[in-house]
């Protein structure tokens, strides 16, 4: 009868390891699952991150862009302005030139 206790003992411990070790093998499995589980949402994140910031990099580059027209835009502008105001005073200038040879002329005359 002891035998047969120790037999059934030693087999009941036999069982009792091979679940143990199936336990074990099944908890690595599925640790390395959730693993692979959240370096693939990592990989998503990181993805979706790239992508949010391609785009701003779009919108700071239109943005950026506009603003580059519009400084051309105003420079233009200013540049005709300018040419305007030398030409005025170039007009100006041939004016007072007319009037100090008529002035010259009247007291020649005179």
């Amino acid at each position: 009868v002891q035998q047969a206790v120790a037999a059934e003992r030693e087999r009941a411990e036999k069982v009792a390891d091979e679940l143990r070790a199936k336990q074990e093998a099944a908890r690595e499995r599925e640790v390395a699952k959730v693993r692979r589980e959240a370096a693939a949402a990592a990989r998503a994140a990181e993805i979706d991150h790239e992508l949010r910031l391609g785009r701003h990099r779009k919108e700071i580059k239109a943005y950026a862009d506009s603003m580059v027209d519009e400084e051309r835009r105003r420079a233009s502008e200013a540049e005709a302005r300018a040419d305007e105001a030398c030409e005025a005073a170039a007009a100006l200038q041939g004016a007072i030139a007319a009037l100090e040879d008529q002035l010259l002329r009247g007291s020649r005359v005179g």
